[in-house]
């Protein structure tokens, strides 16, 4: 039989945070936005002074590059006119085989070289490219579709992200708004204050971080959790299964706080533990903390309190014939009901405290 426990509420007040090691001091780190299809950052500046006038966006001159296409026959005579020296032949060129006469004058011709199929070569451009960062520059990261060098597709607004050191130590993580303006370049939408140490300038909105002073490390944190135990008659459960005749409930309990369990012939509410007709209470003696149990009738309790244990073995049985109520502790029956209780009934149990439990 599997377990009925009564469940806490764990709020997450602050995530737990791995521990990052220092940081050391940056002169100067600008944090872009990938550049769109063609483009590409010149190279930046090594100083905060060249920030002001940096020139942030080119396009990079095509790339050409030397292909193949075709290949065309060109007979012996074109490379030695007057049949005797050599040659030096272009790469590529292949030798064609064909039947001559014979030299000296034989009968039959002889298999030789006739000609060399030369490779036509013709320069042609590379489509535009997606350039990468440059050196001393981070790229602000896009969520969705992106192009390898992580430009994002599509119409926008996008969401970016980037972290930026702080002094204290650990990172601030920004997140943007960003769309694509003239010759889609990406800017944000925001004028948000910047972490210290950072300007934003240029056409592009390049964030410069300079004068980063360093920072150390920060141990690992632990989560931190609100646990709201629930305390209250506010849990419970009644079994599904209805049944008439003889019947009878075997049961333990592990119980931290207080708990009900027994007969009901109807519970429309699970937390009203007075609609529990006849069965066991636990708690928790107020004045020493031991575990103890009495008998509980629709709320009230009945006859002594006994201790309790863990591993104690509960049973209440009904007899049909005339409504007998029995109660029983690990085999040993300690109570009978002075009230009888007949018809259709379930198996109730309210639960006060989150970790009482019921099995």
């Amino acid at each position: 039989m599997g377990a009925l426990v009564k469940t806490p509420i764990i709020t997450v007040v602050s995530p737990a945070v791995p521990a990052q090691g220092p940081i050391p001091p940056i002169p100067v780190l600008f944090f872009a936005t990938p550049p769109p299809l063609g483009y590409s950052y010149t190279p930046v500046p090594t100083t905060p002074a060249g920030f002001a006038n940096w020139v942030q966006l080119f396009q990079p001159p095509l790339v050409w590059v030397n292909e193949v296409d075709g290949y065309t026959f060109h007979p012996l005579s074109g490379f030695l006119p007057d049949g005797e020296g050599s040659v030096e032949l272009p790469p590529g060129a292949e030798p064609v085989y064909g039947m001559v006469p014979a030299t000296p004058p034989a009968v039959g011709d002889e298999l030789a070289v006739i000609g060399y199929v030369l490779p036509n070569i013709v320069s042609r451009p590379l489509p535009p490219q997606w350039w990468g960062r440059v050196h001393g520059m981070i790229y602000v990261e896009f969520d969705g579709d992106t192009a390898p060098n992580g430009y994002p597709l599509g119409d926008g607004p996008f969401t970016g992200h980037f972290d930026v050191p702080l002094a204290g130590g650990g990172y601030q993580h920004i997140t943007r708004t960003y769309i694509k303006a003239s010759l889609g370049i990406l800017v944000p939408t925001d004028h948000m204050t910047l972490p210290p140490y950072c300007v934003q300038g240029g056409a592009c909105k390049v964030v410069m971080l300079s004068g980063f002073p360093g920072a150390p490390a920060i141990p690992a944190q632990p989560e931190v959790d609100s646990i709201d135990y629930r305390e209250g008659w506010n849990a419970g459960a009644t079994s599904i299964d209805a049944l008439d005749g003889d019947v009878h409930t075997v049961f333990s309990v592990d119980i931290h706080a207080a708990a009900i369990v027994g007969f009901c012939a109807s519970r429309p509410d699970v937390t009203d533990y007075t609609q529990i007709t006849h069965g066991f209470y636990f708690d928790r003696d107020p004045m020493i903390g031991a575990r103890r149990c009495a008998i509980m009738e629709s709320g009230g309790v009945v006859g002594a309190w006994f201790a309790c244990a863990v591993d104690d073995v509960f049973e209440i049985r009904r007899q049909t014939a005339d409504g007998t109520v029995t109660y029983n502790v690990n085999a040993t029956d300690i109570y009978t009901s002075a009230r009888p209780l007949f018809g259709v009934i379930q198996v109730g149990t309210s639960l006060y405290m989150a970790g009482d439990e019921v099995f």
